[in-house]
């Protein structure tokens, strides 16, 4: 850890873990998704026509299940899903 000038992690846990098992505090951030605006994420779904109500999903690790999970979801709340 003390070859990077700086390390930063999102979650409480995580910086009492760092500190705990690699002997180095890091900076705790807010989540960098959390500084967007509604129009920053508009704009990243092509496929939006302007509904004013549905689910805008950002999957990192992508797979088949956890777009069947959230679909699921969509499905019960009866909302459309856009991807990102």
């Amino acid at each position: 850890m003390k070859r990077f000038q700086a390390v930063s992690v999102r979650e409480d846990s995580a910086v009492q873990l760092c500190e705990s098992r690699l002997g180095y505090r890091p900076v705790h951030v807010l989540d960098p998704t959390m500084l967007l605006l509604k129009c920053d994420y508009l704009n990243l779904v092509p496929n939006f026509q302007g509904e004013s109500r549905g689910l805008l999903v950002y999957v990192l690790d992508h797979t088949e299940e956890k777009s069947s999970v959230v679909m699921n979801v969509a499905n019960e709340l009866h909302e459309s899903c856009f991807f990102v």
